[in-house]
Parts: structure tokens; C-alpha cells; sequence
């Protein structure tokens, strides 16, 4: 039994209900659902009949067709399993996660869901006259699709996702506290490759209301040491982003027509006295994107600050008043400022040298600079966590990693 697919928020969410008969007489090590699609993907629900060595019952969610999807795919899933009672609805016993589903990575779940002494448990009733049933609710983010209704060949479109300070805001601190975004919970589009640079700001203004002249794009890139940042800024040689026709050509769409994927950043500038173009100015050699997170020892909170255009001949103690603006802190708060380098295989989070360049500490676009205020002696001893790093560290050891 398979539900209607529903439309919540940015997510398109699917409820599949299964249905095993015969459930002791199963002698495969490994049993599949019947597939089922989900935003556009087809998924199915496996289990482990027999338990595993640990004695549990396992329940994952699968990508059932990987082979066939094309190369470099990924999705971002909200997903939970449920065993359902068929006595009492106080019994079911249910598990969310959350996946970002790729070739390497094409099923994600739970090892240990339930006791097989509890499955098997009579009073439960998870299995009824040798049935059990078992739930699934998948939700995967909405994509718009921007080629006109018209059934146009995969290969001649590009799924752009798109990025904005909202998101990094709505995402740090909560499901995520290394990088900046997971664009698989941002909102995305699909885009003819011919699609003019003009036309493709025009409905990104009427999406996410944000004027023409307000929008700056910065495409986004996986750097070696396994970080995601933004690269470049789609510039014009004015050092801002009015393209015109011819320029658009030169730079956008060469994009589009050698990506099946782009990940952007949308800059903007915001605020009644911000007129159009009125971005800080930008110079490839000469300037620095750099994102700002803060942490607050006490709440054991990260979160993010802000982002800043930087000279590289300036030095991070030039920026400390803005950076306590953006805090909330008082002009003259004393700070610590680290940088937020990678997260695996282990995390580097390195001390920032406030007398030194941005230049010779090696910064470059789409950095990442944590701060915090600088505790005295008696008020650390009252923290678990007292400066950043510690506090990474924490995070990364506690991460809980599904089975797959």
C-alpha cells in the first residue's frame, strides 16, 4: 500500500506501508519492499529477517535503481521506518534519519532497530498471524523545474542548487557544524543549458524575492582536503555583476552547457539604503570572501555570524569591531579567532594570528572564521568546552553513523 505523494514546505514526502507475510518461514538473509518512488527517485525498504549477529533486527532504506541513475548523482533524504504493532500503536517503534544518498553511499539505516527477543514478542504484536508490517515516510527536497513544462532531454538541462545566508543560518548549529551548507537541503532547479544568464536571475528574483540588481553569484566547489566552499565569483571586469547579453555568454552559460550540476551561492546585499549594484567591491588577488561562525562556550552553541568582503593586506584586527557588531558584543570585547580548515579524517580548527595578513595566513574564498569571546581562567573552568576546538572535537566524536 502506497500513500499519494504530498508536498510539505520544500519536501515531497511519501508513505510506504509493507506488508511481509509468512514471516517465519523467510529463510533469505536479506528481504526487499516492492520499490516505491519519492521526489522523483525510487527507493525500496530492506530488512534482515533472520537478525544479525547482534541479535536486532536491521531496517534500511535503499536508492533501488543507483546503476541506472547518471553519474556523480546524490540526494538528500529525511526518512523514518517504523515496526508497526498491530495490537497497540503505543508499541510501534520508529527511527528517523537523515542521508545524503550517493553512488558510493546507496542505502543508510538503522543496525540495531529492534531486540528480535522484542519482535517476536507476542504481547507486542509486531507479528500477527505470521504478518509484519513495517512503514516507511520519505522526504526529499522539492526542484523546481524551470524549462517551461516541456519534456526536455535530461542531458540538455543542469540542476542548479542555490544557497543564501538564510540557509547557512537555518543550518549551522543545528544539523550541521562543519562547512557552511548541505546543498541537498536547498532549493533547486532545473534549467534548459541555453537558458540566458538575464532570464535565469529573473526567476531566481521571482523565487526567493530578491531583486536583479541585489544578486551575486558565487559558484561553489569541493576543495582536496574534502570541504565544500565557494570557488569564484561569476564576475564582470567591473569587480561587480551587471552582465550584459554578451557577458553572460562569456561566463554563465559555458556553465550550463558543460555541468549537469552547479552549486551557487547567492550573495545579497539587504537593507532600506541598499541601492542596486551597491555590492562591497571585489577584485580577484586583491579581495576575500570570508564566512563568520561564533561560538558561545557557555550554551555550547555554534552558529552563524555573517560574512565579510576582506582586503588580503588587512589584518583580522582591523575587522574586530564588526565582528562584535555582529555578535552583539560590545565594540571593545575582547575575541579569539580560529580557522575552520577540515573535519576528516580529523578536525583542524587553527588559531588566527590577529596581527598577521589575511595574505600570509592563507585565506582565500569561501574561508571560515570562528570566534568567540576570550574567556578568563575562572570562567573556562566552568565550561566542558571552552574554546572551539574542544568543542569540535566533541561534535565530531559524537556523530552517529547509520548502517551503509
Amino acid at each position: 500500500m502506497e500513500n499519494a505523494q504530498q508536498q510539505i514546505n520544500d519536501f515531497l514526502s511519501r508513505r510506504f506501508k509493507w506488508t511481509i507475510e509468512n514471516f517465519s518461514e523467510l529463510n533469505a538473509k536479506k528481504l526487499y519492499s516492492n520499490i516505491f518512488s519519492a521526489g522523483g527517485y525510487r527507493w525500496r525498504v530492506g530488512i534482515f529477517p533472520k537478525g544479525n549477529d547482534v541479535g536486532h533486527l536491521p531496517v534500511y532504506l535503499e536508492v533501488a535503481d543507483s546503476a541506472a541513475l547518471p553519474t556523480g548523482w546524490s540526494k538528500y533524504a529525511k526518512f523514518s521506518v517504523a515496526v508497526i504493532s498491530q495490537l497497540n500503536n503505543k508499541f510501534n517503534v520508529t527511527k528517523e534519519a537523515r542521508y545524503e544518498f550517493n553512488v558510493t553511499k546507496t542505502y543508510s539505516g538503522f543496525k540495531r532497530f529492534i531486540p528480535l527477543g522484542e519482535l517476536y514478542d507476542p504481547e507486542r504484536g509486531y507479528i500477527v498471524n505470521d504478518t509484519c508490517i513495517v512503514e516507511a515516510d520519505v522526504a526529499v527536497p522539492r526542484v523546481l523545474d524551470w524549462t517551461d513544462g516541456s519534456k526536455t532531454e535530461a542531458r540538455l538541462c543542469t540542476t542548479i542548487q542555490i544557497a543564501c545566508d538564510e540557509d547557512l543560518l537555518d543550518q549551522i548549529g543545528k544539523d550541521l557544524h562543519f562547512d557552511l551548507v548541505d546543498y541537498d537541503k536547498v532549493r533547486s532547479f532545473i534549467v534548459p543549458k541555453g537558458m540566458r544568464f538575464d532570464l535565469f536571475k529573473a526567476k531566481v528574483a521571482t523565487e526567493f524575492g530578491i531583486p536583479v540588481g541585489r544578486q551575486r553569484f558565487w559558484r561553489w566547489g569541493k576543495r582536496l582536503n574534502h570541504t565544500s566552499r565557494p570557488n569564484y565569483l561569476l564576475l564582470t571586469k567591473t569587480g561587480f555583476q551587471s552582465f550584459s547579453q554578451d557577458e553572460g555568454k562569456r561566463v554563465f552559460e559555458p556553465l550550463l552547457a558543460n555541468n549537469a550540476y552547479l552549486q551557487f551561492f547567492l550573495e545579497v546585499e539587504r537593507g532600506q539604503d541598499i541601492q542596486e549594484h551597491s555590492f562591497s567591491y571585489y577584485s580577484p588577488g586583491n579581495g576575500i570572501l570570508l564566512f563568520f561562525k561564533l561560538y558561545d562556550p557557555f550554551k555550547e552553541e555554534l552558529r552563524y555570524a555573517g560574512r565579510l568582503i576582506v582586503e588580503c593586506s588587512c589584518t583580522p584586527m582591523k575587522i574586530l569591531e564588526k565582528l562584535n557588531a555582529m555578535a552583539g558584543y560590545p565594540d571593545d570585547e575582547e575575541i579569539e579567532l580560529y580557522e575552520e580548515i577540515r573535519f576528516e579524517p580529523y578536525v583542524m580548527c587553527e588559531h588566527l594570528d590577529e596581527k598577521m595578513t589575511f595574505h600570509d595566513c592563507q585565506l582565500r574564498d569561501g574561508d571560515i572564521i570562528c570566534f568567540q569571546k576570550l574567556l578568563p581562567f575562572e570562567d573556562a573552568e566552568k565550561c566542558r568546552y571552552p574554546n572551539l576546538p574542544l568543542f569540535l572535537d566533541y561534535v565530531n566524536n559524537r556523530q552517529v553513523y547509520y548502517l551503509g
